[in-house]
């Protein structure tokens, strides 16, 4: 035998949770005629700037992953910070590369 509860939380006959068998309420609900339903149907009909249909998730990382596409949720908040870092260690490599070259360079000269 299944029971069937309905979420009262005001109802004199509710228990801790706020739920209420449906026997004991005086008017029960109709049949919910619309119950939603979770898919990817949301990317349904999306395509690109250049016309690539990206309907669904599957298609979606495909085209991200041949054309190197990211999506700005990708990075964190440290990443900006990081890249600046990054990029500033890449200049002072360079320059110290270019300082040794020069110095060898006037070594043999």
């Amino acid at each position: 035998m299944s029971r069937t509860f309905y979420y009262r939380p005001g109802h004199p006959k509710a228990n801790d949770c706020g739920m209420v068998e449906e026997c004991d309420l005086d008017a029960v609900p109709e049949a919910p005629t619309h119950v939603p339903i979770v898919s990817d149907l949301y990317m349904d009909g999306h395509v690109t700037v250049d016309g690539v249909d990206i309907g669904s998730r599957r298609k979606r990382q495909d085209y991200m992953r041949r054309t190197g596409s990211l999506d700005a949720s990708d990075f964190s908040h440290g990443y900006y910070e990081n890249e600046r870092k990054h990029r500033e260690r890449a200049e002072e490599r360079s320059v110290r590369e270019s300082v040794i070259e020069t110095y060898r360079r006037l070594r043999k000269a």
